[in-house]
């Protein structure tokens, strides 16, 4: 969604790769003169208002593959859900993504990555690599407890081989957030994550479908400019 809105024609206003609203004088005084066009009787306690809420919601986002993000890309078993519910009709609250999940938690299986980040090397077969913004996705699943989207960094769940017959058993626990420490969950914070893959995966950026063997994901604070 975010990649349809930032690369339309009918929206002059929106930008990608530069700064965004930041306590920075000439940055505030550029953001007022946009919402004074769209705006022009707003009066100065609400146009201050409006400053602060962009500034506060929209400095952070990330890219992958070129594919502007808010919230996060997940890697493997995430893609194939996403996957799985193209063109179907949807449930009503997360009830579709977890029809989903049922139907392949035990069928899928993992695929070998060699992930590289600033902090960490590892070649290794997972279950499904989570490069978060926020905190939750997919049904409210709470998959970056420690998440923020204010701090410039990405949060990195690897999810190592998962026998099929215990992922029922953890997905309630990654649900609520309190995976970090199980034994095949490798978690970190970086603002860098290059993932390659021997043959393409599913994947998602923020629920939008993606199909690739490599995937390089950068964390880009103060670097989209987005008004809505």
């Amino acid at each position: 969604m975010l990649n349809r809105i930032t690369n339309s024609k009918r929206v002059p206003w929106i930008k990608s790769g530069v700064n965004c609203a930041t306590d920075d004088a000439s940055s505030k005084t550029a953001w007022y003169k946009i919402i004074l066009i769209y705006f022009p009787n707003i009066p100065a306690t609400g146009l201050a208002l409006l400053y602060t809420w962009i500034a506060f919601v929209l400095n952070i986002a990330g890219e992958c593959n070129g594919n502007l993000f808010l919230n996060g890309v997940g890697i493997g078993f995430d893609g194939a859900i996403v996957k799985d519910l193209l063109g179907k009709r949807k449930v009503g609250g997360k009830g579709s993504y977890l029809l989903s999940i049922l139907k392949n938690i035990v069928g899928y299986y993992e695929k070998h990555y060699e992930i590289n980040t600033t902090n960490t090397q590892l070649v290794q077969d997972c279950f499904l690599i989570s490069v978060a913004n926020g905190k939750r996705y997919g049904g409210s699943f709470n998959v970056a407890p420690k998440a923020s989207v204010l701090d410039g960094l990405l949060d990195v769940n690897i999810i190592g081989k998962i026998p099929p017959i215990k992922r029922l058993k953890y997905l309630p626990v990654i649900e609520k957030g309190e995976h970090l420490e199980l034994p095949f969950v490798h978690y970190e914070q970086t603002n860098k994550v290059i993932i390659h893959t021997p043959v393409p995966v599913h994947a998602h950026v923020d629920g939008e479908y993606l199909f690739a063997d490599h995937f390089e994901i950068l964390c880009l604070p103060k670097k989209i400019l987005f008004f809505v």
